[in-house]
């Protein structure tokens, strides 16, 4: 299946994408995402290979097959469990990411959060990798002021839609390709941190700290 946000340009040669890799990985579990969208990650950081895997899985405009989809738990039973025996710490993230991705979980368990959460979650918790390309394929058009979500516009915004070229050059391995990761972790901690400091001086002082005391509320520890 392939998925699409409403606000989301795709690449024509995105579907032609989806469906190679969809075919190519339908018997391997690990496996758990095609993406369309690569956050304007580098293309050096490729090694020459048309696309990488990742445990990041960006959800503007991509693609799973029904097993993987099976994962996906809105409720977050496992949350819970997983968060109490020390298991974020085997994620491939950084301190500052691990805080952020547990404080959003902690957030969707408790119903407060869109359901991208809890897919981020079904890829991580499982070890999954989600397929990145080397030229980003999905532009999201939707950082606007009316948006349903994504109303902070920043690096992020609107980044264009490339073609990639065929025949894809697949990497040797299915394995985290790291430099995509760490470029990944990077620009979502920044859009984060913009986020937050938009909303900060947007609101009076009062107001802001009411406000992002129930959005951003500390991890537990």
């Amino acid at each position: 299946a392939v998925i699409l946000e409403d606000d989301c340009l795709t690449d024509p040669s995105f579907f032609s994408f989806c469906a190679e890799l969809l075919d190519r990985f339908r018997e391997d579990g690990r496996v758990m995402q095609i993406a369309g969208s690569n956050l304007n990650a580098p293309a050096d950081a490729y090694l020459g290979s048309s696309y990488s895997f990742n445990a990041f899985s960006p959800v503007w405009g991509w693609a799973t097959w029904r097993d993987a989809w099976a994962r996906y738990d809105y409720s977050m039973s496992t949350w819970p469990h997983f968060r109490d025996s020390g298991l974020m710490a085997g994620l491939p993230a950084g301190r500052r990411w691990q805080a952020t991705l547990r404080r959003d979980w902690d957030r969707a368990h408790r119903g407060e959060a869109t359901w991208d959460h809890q897919w981020q979650y079904a890829v991580m918790s499982g070890h999954g990798l989600s397929v990145s390309p080397c030229v980003n394929l999905v532009s999201n058009l939707g950082f606007r002021a009316d948006a349903t979500q994504t109303f902070l516009a920043g690096d992020l915004a609107e980044i264009p839609a490339g073609s990639i070229t065929f025949p894809l050059r697949h990497p040797q391995l299915v394995a985290e390709n790291p430099l995509v990761e760490h470029h990944m972790e990077r620009q979502m901690l920044e859009h984060t941190g913009r986020g937050v400091e938009l909303l900060r001086r947007a609101l009076p002082s009062h107001r802001a700290r009411r406000f992002l005391k129930g959005v951003l509320r500390p991890a537990r520890t």
